[in-house]
């Protein structure tokens, strides 16, 4: 794992939204608790810094504009097979009933991914990322 924490005593996490707001309160949130959190609002403009500026960790949607994170997934893992990744969902229920469900069970299975319901507490999430950070293999579920 590529890990910026030995340089800035912090880790990078990115933040991916496609609300802007909601992107900078969690990265604010996250900066609170200790991360250095990069807010983005596209796939594209994440997917874009992965090879140049990859994160120690990741914060996403399942869904962005309707369109599901799995390409961004592909990416993430080949940068970097270990680091966390939070996928948040509001859907749970609906994704279930749909083929989204197994889409989603299928991407937590392959990208070794942490699920989590929004609304959800940045205090839970920041602990989640800073357990899996601090193990020695990261994301050793």
């Amino acid at each position: 794992m590529t890990t910026t924490q030995e340089a800035s005593g912090n880790y990078s996490i990115a933040v991916l939204d496609q609300n802007g707001d909601a992107a900078e309160v969690a990265a604010h949130l996250l900066r609170a608790l200790g991360f250095e959190a990069t807010p983005f609002t596209s796939i594209q403009a994440l997917q874009g810094t992965i090879d140049t500026r990859p994160f120690d960790a990741y914060v996403l949607p399942w869904l962005v504009r309707s369109i599901n994170v799995s390409e961004l997934l592909a990416a993430i893992r080949s940068a970097d097979a270990c680091c966390p990744v939070v996928i948040l969902t509001g859907l749970l229920l609906g994704v279930a009933r749909t083929g989204e469900g197994s889409q989603l069970a299928s991407a937590i299975e392959t990208y070794k991914l942490r699920l989590c319901e929004k609304p959800m507490s940045m205090k839970i999430i920041a602990a989640l990322l800073r357990r899996d950070l601090e193990r020695p293999t990261a994301v050793a579920l």
